[in-house]
Parts: C-alpha cells; structure tokens; sequence
C-alpha cells in the first residue's frame, strides 16, 4: 500500500467546504471527520481521477502537487466521497424515538445529504466531477500535443537544432 502526503492546506480547504469545524456544528460537538479521514476522501477522489479516461503522459496529478483547478475538482469530489460516506452511516443507525407525543428521528438527514452529492456531482446538468475531469483531460492532452510535439514538416531549415518549429501567430 502506498503511503501518501497530503498537504494540511488541502484537507482544511476541505473541511472549509464542508463546514466541518466546531463553530459550525452545533449539534456535534467538535468535527465530524477527522482529518486523517479528509485526507484519505482527497487521496481517493485525487485516484479517481487518475485512473479516468483519457489517461496518458503529463495528465495525471499528484496530491501532494496539485493546481487551482485541480484542487478545486479534488475537493468537490473528496466532499461527495465524505458526505456518502457519513450519509451510509446514518442510514444503519437511523432510529426513531418516541417519547410521549413526540417522535424524534435520528441520523434522518441522509436525504439531504444525498441531495447534495448529487449537486456536487453534477446531477441532471450533467456538469459533474466525471464530465469535468474528461474535458479537462482531453483540453491538457491537446495542449500537450500541440506544444511540445517535434513537428514533421520541415523545410530544409534547421531551426537551432532542436527539431521544433517555432510559430508566433
């Protein structure tokens, strides 16, 4: 098993978007998710992303290395990837309470979980982590071949050895 370094930056950039610290639950006391826990939700999404298609030299990424727009489908993803995870495990402890006239559910906000990972996914607007990451490698890709691929028409100029024709347009 690989051992990765995830930057603390990134886990609290993380917990910033899920509102996951003391001053914001209210109900928990504390944080919900440990950032052991943040940091393998980004190691997973980070993977993930990785292994989709199209794959090939200079489009992978790297936890430990990762740039604005990276990171910013990193999270949206790690966040989907933390908010099921936390949503299954209120659907196994679901419990309803009745005390007297009052009946109390508890761990009941899974639907509203499963709402939002939708959202962050990208639901009917199509405009999810997989649509996303699928545009952006195929825009590196093309970016790659197009400026730094040794071009075969040559002229019978050599253009200071280095087997690549420069164009300023």
């Amino acid at each position: 098993m690989a051992e990765y370094q995830v930057p603390v930056s990134l886990v609290r950039k993380l917990r910033r978007f899920l509102q996951d610290y003391k001053e914001a639950n209210e109900l928990v006391q504390g944080e919900e998710s440990p950032d052991t826990f943040l940091a393998e939700m980004l190691v997973d999404a980070v993977t993930r992303y990785n292994v989709m298609e199209p794959n090939g030299p200079g489009l992978d990424i790297a936890v430990g290395s990762l740039d604005a727009q990276s990171a910013l489908l990193v999270v949206d993803e790690a966040a989907a990837r933390t908010l099921t995870s936390v949503s299954i495990r209120m659907q196994r402890n679901m419990l309803d309470v009745t005390d007297g006239n009052t009946r109390k559910m508890i761990n009941d906000k899974w639907q509203f979980y499963n709402t939002t990972i939708a959202r962050l996914r990208g639901g009917d607007a199509g405009n999810g982590f997989d649509k996303l990451v699928k545009e952006r490698k195929i825009s590196m890709n093309c970016d790659l071949a197009w400026s730094t691929t040794p071009s075969e028409l040559w002229d019978g100029y050599r253009l200071g050895g280095t087997g690549f024709i420069s164009v300023i347009a």
